[in-house]
């Protein structure tokens, strides 16, 4: 395939990198450029009162469970964090029994889950 390359995405070459995959994405998700809508979010996030999750659920910025004292700290920091699935999802594969299913279009995070799986064995 083609690919136009944005001037930004030429110093991953540079740095060294031998593949590099431009993300189609509608936002600046998950980086410094979402610090104004963080803000207005945690502002937002703290007039609630939050219950321990009944599950587990995974935080994307601590690839651990989230903690019920912060919920909306760990809420807030993901708005411009990057996520961290890799090391989420080695968590995940660590707890007895685990089970996963991907929901919408497309199967990308259930070949990466199997990358990571294959990447545990070696």
């Amino acid at each position: 395939f083609s690919l136009v390359r944005p001037e930004g995405l030429v110093g991953f070459e540079a740095a060294g990198a031998k593949k590099f995959v431009p993300l189609d994405v509608s936002g600046a998700f998950h980086s410094r450029y979402m610090q104004p809508s963080q803000a207005e979010f945690a502002s937002f996030a703290r007039s609630f009162t939050f219950s321990p999750p009944a599950i587990p659920v995974i935080a994307n910025v601590t690839a651990r469970p989230y903690e019920p004292d912060q919920i909306v700290d760990n809420m807030t920091r993901q708005i411009t964090s990057p996520v961290r699935w890799v090391e989420s999802m080695q968590y995940a594969l660590e707890q007895p029994e685990p089970e996963f299913e991907e929901i919408g279009p497309g199967n990308v995070l259930t070949a990466l889950l199997r990358q990571i799986k294959s990447a545990a064995k070696s």
